[in-house]
């Protein structure tokens, strides 16, 4: 699933898991903060839609970059989860 920017912005934080190479896996859970993003002194945080690994990030991800909207983000790939254990 394609995580998008909801509006335009300048990223004022990112997640660790989207700027680290060196991990092979970087696991997010639904609901954690992947960047933040400020339009006029208000922060909105992009969440993680649901629990999964990270596949790809996005282009020119960096704090400071102004962004538009529908930027992609990063694609996360759900990850199965027995509930039964």
């Amino acid at each position: 699933m394609q995580v998008a920017t909801p509006l335009s912005g300048k990223i004022t934080e990112i997640r660790s898991t989207l700027t680290t190479t060196e991990v092979k896996v970087r696991q997010v859970k639904k609901g954690d903060t992947l960047i933040v993003l400020s339009v006029m002194k208000m922060e909105t945080a992009v969440l993680g839609p649901h629990d999964g690994v990270i596949e790809r990030v996005g282009k020119g991800l960096r704090v400071g970059v102004i962004i538009n909207e529908g930027m992609l983000v990063c694609v996360v790939m759900p990850v199965e989860t027995n509930r039964l254990w």
